[in-house]
Protein backbone atom coordinates (compact mmCIF):
# COMPACT_ATOMS: atom_id res chain seq x y z
CA UNK A 1 0.00 0.00 0.00
CA UNK A 2 1.56 3.32 -0.69
CA UNK A 3 2.14 5.42 2.01
CA UNK A 4 2.47 8.81 0.23
CA UNK A 5 1.89 10.21 -3.50
CA UNK A 6 5.87 9.73 -4.70
CA UNK A 7 5.57 5.88 -3.62
CA UNK A 8 2.21 5.90 -5.60
CA UNK A 9 3.72 8.14 -8.22
CA UNK A 10 6.64 5.63 -8.73
CA UNK A 11 4.48 2.56 -8.39
CA UNK A 12 2.57 3.63 -11.20
CA UNK A 13 4.85 4.57 -13.44
CA UNK A 14 6.85 1.12 -13.38
CA UNK A 15 3.45 -0.39 -14.71
CA UNK A 16 3.07 -1.12 -18.44
CA UNK A 17 -0.20 1.71 -18.13
CA UNK A 18 -2.10 3.72 -20.66
CA UNK A 19 -1.27 7.33 -19.66
CA UNK A 20 -4.44 9.62 -21.19
CA UNK A 21 -2.49 12.42 -22.88
CA UNK A 22 0.09 10.07 -25.06
CA UNK A 23 -1.77 9.49 -28.60
CA UNK A 24 -2.51 10.41 -31.69
CA UNK A 25 -4.95 10.11 -34.37
CA UNK A 26 -5.18 9.25 -37.82
CA UNK A 27 -8.44 9.68 -40.48
CA UNK A 28 -8.81 7.98 -43.73
CA UNK A 29 -12.57 9.16 -44.84
CA UNK A 30 -13.85 7.23 -47.85
CA UNK A 31 -11.80 6.50 -51.25
CA UNK A 32 -15.03 8.03 -52.73
CA UNK A 33 -14.69 11.78 -51.21
CA UNK A 34 -11.22 12.46 -52.79
CA UNK A 35 -10.26 13.85 -49.12
CA UNK A 36 -6.83 13.45 -47.96
CA UNK A 37 -5.72 10.68 -45.41
CA UNK A 38 -4.80 13.22 -41.82
CA UNK A 39 -1.84 11.02 -40.36
CA UNK A 40 -0.36 11.88 -36.56
CA UNK A 41 -3.47 14.74 -35.90
CA UNK A 42 -3.01 16.33 -32.73
CA UNK A 43 -6.25 16.35 -30.70
CA UNK A 44 -6.63 18.32 -27.78
CA UNK A 45 -9.06 15.78 -26.10
CA UNK A 46 -10.74 12.99 -27.38
CA UNK A 47 -14.06 11.36 -25.76
CA UNK A 48 -14.60 7.47 -26.75
CA UNK A 49 -18.46 6.94 -26.06
CA UNK A 50 -19.57 4.27 -23.64
CA UNK A 51 -21.48 0.96 -24.84
CA UNK A 52 -24.72 -0.50 -24.00
CA UNK A 53 -26.23 -4.23 -24.17
CA UNK A 54 -30.43 -3.61 -24.64
CA UNK A 55 -32.38 -6.34 -23.11
CA UNK A 56 -35.60 -7.46 -23.39
CA UNK A 57 -37.17 -8.55 -19.72
CA UNK A 58 -37.86 -12.25 -19.38
CA UNK A 59 -40.21 -12.13 -16.13
CA UNK A 60 -42.77 -15.05 -16.90
CA UNK A 61 -41.03 -17.56 -14.30
CA UNK A 62 -38.47 -16.61 -11.67
CA UNK A 63 -36.77 -13.70 -10.79
CA UNK A 64 -37.09 -11.09 -13.45
CA UNK A 65 -34.05 -11.57 -15.81
CA UNK A 66 -32.55 -9.22 -18.78
CA UNK A 67 -31.55 -11.03 -22.01
CA UNK A 68 -29.51 -9.23 -24.24
CA UNK A 69 -30.62 -8.61 -27.63
CA UNK A 70 -27.91 -5.87 -28.51
CA UNK A 71 -25.36 -3.68 -28.73
CA UNK A 72 -25.56 -0.18 -28.87
CA UNK A 73 -22.90 3.01 -28.26
CA UNK A 74 -23.79 6.00 -26.12
CA UNK A 75 -23.10 8.94 -27.91
CA UNK A 76 -20.88 9.79 -31.05
CA UNK A 77 -16.92 10.20 -30.40
CA UNK A 78 -15.97 13.64 -29.73
CA UNK A 79 -12.53 15.40 -31.05
CA UNK A 80 -11.26 18.68 -29.82
CA UNK A 81 -8.43 19.73 -32.21
CA UNK A 82 -6.58 23.21 -31.80
CA UNK A 83 -7.17 25.30 -34.72
CA UNK A 84 -3.74 26.36 -36.55
CA UNK A 85 -2.99 28.99 -39.44
CA UNK A 86 -6.02 29.13 -42.18
CA UNK A 87 -8.41 26.72 -39.79
CA UNK A 88 -7.28 24.31 -42.23
CA UNK A 89 -8.50 20.95 -40.00
CA UNK A 90 -11.91 23.37 -39.80
CA UNK A 91 -12.32 23.41 -44.04
CA UNK A 92 -11.21 19.67 -43.73
CA UNK A 93 -14.25 18.41 -41.87
CA UNK A 94 -16.51 21.20 -43.14
CA UNK A 95 -15.57 19.98 -46.87
CA UNK A 96 -16.45 16.32 -45.42
CA UNK A 97 -19.31 17.00 -44.69
CA UNK A 98 -20.49 18.89 -47.89
CA UNK A 99 -19.37 15.84 -49.66
CA UNK A 100 -21.63 13.71 -47.72
CA UNK A 101 -24.59 16.12 -48.45
CA UNK A 102 -23.79 17.62 -51.81
CA UNK A 103 -25.47 20.55 -53.82
CA UNK A 104 -27.42 20.38 -56.55
CA UNK A 105 -29.19 22.53 -58.47
CA UNK A 106 -28.11 25.07 -56.12
CA UNK A 107 -29.59 22.92 -53.10
CA UNK A 108 -28.38 20.33 -50.66
CA UNK A 109 -29.81 17.18 -51.93
CA UNK A 110 -30.00 13.79 -50.39
CA UNK A 111 -26.82 12.02 -49.25
CA UNK A 112 -25.15 10.12 -51.65
CA UNK A 113 -24.82 6.18 -51.58
CA UNK A 114 -23.62 4.77 -48.62
CA UNK A 115 -20.73 1.84 -50.21
CA UNK A 116 -17.91 3.85 -50.23
CA UNK A 117 -18.72 7.24 -48.87
CA UNK A 118 -19.57 6.11 -45.23
CA UNK A 119 -18.73 2.50 -45.07
CA UNK A 120 -14.71 3.02 -45.67
CA UNK A 121 -14.36 5.35 -43.42
CA UNK A 122 -11.98 5.18 -40.70
CA UNK A 123 -10.63 6.85 -37.76
CA UNK A 124 -8.04 5.09 -35.31
CA UNK A 125 -6.93 6.72 -31.99
CA UNK A 126 -3.31 5.31 -31.40
CA UNK A 127 -2.71 5.61 -27.72
CA UNK A 128 0.66 5.29 -26.08
CA UNK A 129 2.18 3.83 -23.03
CA UNK A 130 4.57 5.44 -20.26
CA UNK A 131 7.20 4.79 -22.50
CA UNK A 132 5.59 5.61 -25.95
CA UNK A 133 5.16 2.30 -27.20
CA UNK A 134 1.73 1.52 -28.86
CA UNK A 135 -0.64 0.70 -25.95
CA UNK A 136 -3.32 -0.24 -28.69
CA UNK A 137 -5.14 1.29 -31.73
CA UNK A 138 -9.07 1.76 -31.47
CA UNK A 139 -10.48 1.83 -35.19
CA UNK A 140 -13.84 3.42 -35.26
CA UNK A 141 -15.40 2.24 -38.34
CA UNK A 142 -17.66 3.91 -41.20
CA UNK A 143 -16.92 6.90 -39.28
CA UNK A 144 -18.00 10.57 -40.34
CA UNK A 145 -18.14 13.85 -38.81
CA UNK A 146 -22.13 14.87 -37.83
CA UNK A 147 -21.37 18.26 -36.33
CA UNK A 148 -18.64 20.78 -35.53
CA UNK A 149 -19.84 22.66 -32.90
CA UNK A 150 -19.58 26.69 -32.39
CA UNK A 151 -16.22 27.69 -31.89
CA UNK A 152 -16.08 30.81 -29.19
CA UNK A 153 -13.80 34.09 -29.80
CA UNK A 154 -13.61 36.61 -27.75
CA UNK A 155 -11.50 39.50 -26.03
CA UNK A 156 -11.81 38.31 -23.14
CA UNK A 157 -9.90 34.49 -23.78
CA UNK A 158 -6.38 35.91 -23.72
CA UNK A 159 -3.61 33.55 -24.01
CA UNK A 160 -6.08 30.77 -24.62
CA UNK A 161 -5.70 29.60 -28.53
CA UNK A 162 -8.85 28.53 -30.68
CA UNK A 163 -10.13 24.84 -31.42
CA UNK A 164 -12.97 22.79 -33.21
CA UNK A 165 -14.80 20.34 -31.70
CA UNK A 166 -16.17 17.78 -33.98
CA UNK A 167 -18.67 14.92 -33.33
CA UNK A 168 -18.23 11.73 -35.07
CA UNK A 169 -20.80 8.89 -36.00
CA UNK A 170 -19.79 5.19 -36.33
CA UNK A 171 -20.97 2.05 -36.43
CA UNK A 172 -18.87 0.56 -33.90
CA UNK A 173 -15.48 0.87 -32.27
CA UNK A 174 -12.84 -2.04 -32.13
CA UNK A 175 -9.09 -2.62 -30.17
CA UNK A 176 -7.12 -4.36 -31.42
Amino acid sequence: MSSNISDFRQQFLSKDLQIANRYKINIYPGMDLNLPIVKDLYAESVILPGRNLEFNIDEIWGPIRKIPSARTYEYEAVMTIPLQGKWGIYKYFNDWMNKLVFKKDDRFFARPAYEGTISDSVVKLIPKKVDDETATIITLREAYPINIMPIEMGQNLQNIYSSVMVLFAFREYETD
